[in-house]
């Protein structure tokens, strides 16, 4: 072997004074004793760490990556190192210690670049630390509070709680706001939704990011807070030993809700119920905003009309029950300039210009909460408020979120304190999702990704778009130019014929056929028929069948419309392998995106998108029909929900999933169907999901491509650890 001195390697592993040593280069061959397995090429996070994993056999005794020591296991022959990542670029340098003697693993030119997590929306749902000049929001899809510096624009996922059972003996199913700081700065309240979408109340450490409950399930207030859906909350920290929580409520009631810190009670604000304050019925108190220490800001809707009102907390103190003057209750409005404020949940207060915004139509409008008055502050010419969806205010500045062709960007708006007299100020984009990969590789809803196991080749399909594209290490290319008349959706890849099959969406009467060579298109089968409906397809590699969800469009009463089919690829026949049914348990059932073989059970598996979320399985021999798993068999914190995306990795004896609900990859037992979790919805394992669909695995190294048709990205995720990595991300 040739000897080489790799100066990076050296520079990390050596200080000020050390002795630079002789590394030994393996050349040509660097799996023959230790390789790197994930991250197999260049890749995005957004986290200072990263999880990186390899093979080594029984003559390594040490590896490094970066200069870090690696965990090496000789019983499963792996090696698994945490590395620290730094923003920019981070090559992986690795050495191994083989029979003694130090090499450098060459040939890996894998890089991880770091960058800031992608936020994909944000919302009112925020709370601002004046201190810091820094806010927080929350992202109710991924039950997520991102943190955010307001200057540079740095963010961080400080917390995300989605689907996790027993957090003090209560399930957080999400969260959903809204949320407040503790005037230290140090707390964070946030409401969550637990079961039977119940609502909780949390504490999150901005420091440590510890999560705590405030009202649970065994809170004896528990019913009062979810009685009542809290819509907004305040903080009047001067109020109570250590400050009190004030909570507006959709409730037609009309009930304000007071939490005391202290003393960690909960009831209804003793003043009179706000029906009875603006004389009408079912007027819901949805906002609350303070004024200053003592006097609460009530605002909301009654009969499709916007009130206003303002309380007096102070007058309410050491008093059972204390009637309120409603002299400043204001139900008129002067919005000459803008459609009146009704009906609006999503509002936005700026507390130094006392002044609630809202979006209608085409503009962005200003209620004056002193005199009444709205007014136009911001129009189509300036942000292109047409095109914006949530929006939240923090500090001095409005921060909404792009649609359509400003998609996933944020924008913000100087706010000074007299901007309803004078103006908002300076407008610009605040933050978008950052793009990683080939820029030549554009993509728009891409729902499939497809792995040939031989030759480690991924192939991505956007549907949007009309292409397949085609990886290979770190390089990509245009595999397949698809005809715009196509749409293709559910496809395998056949290792026997070298070609790709996949269902052309587009009428769903036909399975086309892509030589893997040179990415010719044919049709398999399809119009010449006598079949309606191809749903999604699964191969049976050894025996070169090809299984084929159909269905009918109309059938007897009584029946289910879906019947499964079986393509013979020598002899180009198809046959019925199980009809359509009368099965009352099974009518209702059909495929709802990917469908896989399970050759060891000859039986088909797919997610049918029906009353209890089940995988359904079909004996191919019979054609019974039987459920796997399901939310109805299983009450954990997993759901089957969404559940579109499927891999066999039949050497686990698990059915691998991907859930648009979840956000993330678990697996199904084949043989008991209870779920457990691989890639947990966990903002430490790597860049987040948003709404995952396809998924492809490599089966001998236990890595599997996912895309995401929201983002319109490619992950790839290590099974073992639960890692993640974008590998291209528009």
């Amino acid at each position: 072997m040739n000897k080489a001195i790799s100066g990076i390697l050296l520079a990390a592993a050596c200080f000020t004074g050390c002795k630079p040593v002789d590394v030994e280069t393996i050349i040509n061959n660097p799996n023959q004793h230790a390789s790197l397995v994930f991250p197999s090429a260049s890749s995005f996070s957004d986290q200072p760490n990263l999880q990186v994993r390899g093979y080594a056999n029984d003559n390594v005794t040490a590896v490094t990556v970066n200069g870090i020591a690696a965990d090496v296991d000789l019983q499963t022959n792996r090696w698994v190192a945490n590395v620290a990542l730094s923003e920019g670029d981070n090559p992986l340098n690795m050495t191994a210690t083989i029979s003694g003697r130090t090499y450098s693993l060459d040939g890996y030119d894998v890089v991880i670049t770091r960058g800031q997590p992608a936020v994909q929306r944000i919302s009112h749902l925020m709370a601002y630390d004046n201190a810091i000049d820094s806010f927080y929001f929350v992202d109710t899809q991924l039950g997520a509070v991102y943190q955010v510096d307001a200057q540079t624009r740095a963010r961080r996922v400080l917390v995300q709680l989605k689907n996790i059972e027993d957090v003090d003996g209560s399930y957080i199913g999400g969260l959903v706001g809204p949320l407040a700081l503790s005037e230290d700065g140090q707390t964070l309240y946030v409401i969550a939704e637990g079961r039977k979408n119940d609502q909780l109340l949390l504490t999150v450490a901005v420091d440590t990011a510890k999560v705590e409950i405030e009202i649970g399930e065994m809170h004896p207030d528990y019913n009062t807070l979810d009685d009542h859906f809290t819509n907004a909350m305040a903080l009047a920290p001067r109020r109570g030993a250590q400050g009190q929580l004030l909570f507006g409520t959709d409730s037609s009631n009309g009930y304000v809700l007071l939490y005391d810190i202290a003393s960690r009670e909960l009831d209804r604000l003793s003043i009179e119920r706000v029906n009875t304050i603006t004389g009408q019925s079912n007027s819901e108190p949805a906002w609350v905003v303070m004024k200053d220490a003592n006097t609460l800001l009530l605002a909301g809707d009654h009969q499709s009309d916007f009130f206003t009102v303002d309380v007096d907390l102070s007058s309410c103190d050491g008093q059972i029950d204390c009637t309120l003057t409603t002299s400043n209750l204001r139900t008129s409005f002067d919005g000459a300039a803008c459609a009146g404020a009704r009906n609006r949940r999503e509002m936005a207060f700026h507390s130094d210009a006392l002044a609630a915004v809202y979006l209608t139509g085409d503009k962005a409008c200003g209620l004056d909460l002193t005199t009444g008055v709205i007014s136009e502050f911001l129009t189509t010419e300036t942000v292109l408020v047409d095109e914006t969806d949530e929006f939240g205010i923090a500090g001095n500045a409005l921060y909404m979120n792009g649609r359509s062709d400003f998609e996933y960007q944020t924008f913000s708006v100087n706010l000074p304190a007299d901007f309803l007299v004078n103006g908002h100020g300076m407008s610009q984009v605040f933050f978008e999702t950052p793009s990683f990969g080939d820029p030549a590789v554009s993509v728009s809803t891409p729902r499939e990704v497809v792995v040939d196991d031989a030759t480690e080749t991924v192939y991505w399909i956007d549907r949007g778009q009309d292409k397949v594209y085609q990886l290979k290490g770190n390089d990509w290319s245009l595999f397949a130019d698809v005809n715009t008349s196509n749409s293709l959706e559910e496809s395998v890849f056949n290792p026997v014929e070298k070609v790709l099959y996949s269902v052309n969406d587009s009428g769903n009467n036909e399975v086309l056929r892509y030589d893997a060579e040179t990415g010719a298109e044919s049709e398999l089968f399809g119009q010449n028929l006598p079949y309606n409906r191809y749903e999604a397809i699964a191969l049976d590699v050894d025996r070169q069948l090809l299984y084929v969800a159909h269905e009918y469009n109309s059938v007897p009463v009584g029946f289910g419309r879906m019947s499964l089919l079986v393509w013979d690829i020598a002899d180009s026949q198809m046959r019925e392998v199980a009809p359509i049914t009368s099965d009352i348990e099974f009518i209702d059932i059909r495929v709802s995106y990917d469908m896989s073989y399970d050759d060891e059970n000859r039986r088909v598996l797919f997610y049918s998108s029906s009353d209890g979320n089940p995988i359904v399985a079909i004996d191919v021999d019979t054609g019974e029909r039987s459920i796997l798993s399901s939310d109805a068999m299983f009450k954990d914190a997993l759901s089957t929900s969404n559940a579109r995306g499927q891999a066999l990795d039949a050497s686990n004896n698990r059915l691998l999933i991907t859930s648009q609900s979840n956000q993330h990859v678990y697996a199904v037992d084949l043989d008991d169907g209870t779920r457990s979790p691989l890639s947990e919805p966990i903002a430490t394992f790597g860049p987040l999901m948003w709404q995952p669909k396809g998924i492809s695995l490599l089966d001998d190294k236990q890595l599997v491509y996912v895309t995401d048709e929201r983002r319109d990205a490619l992950f790839q995720v290590d099974l073992t650890t639960g890692y993640r990595v974008l590998v291209h991300d528009n």
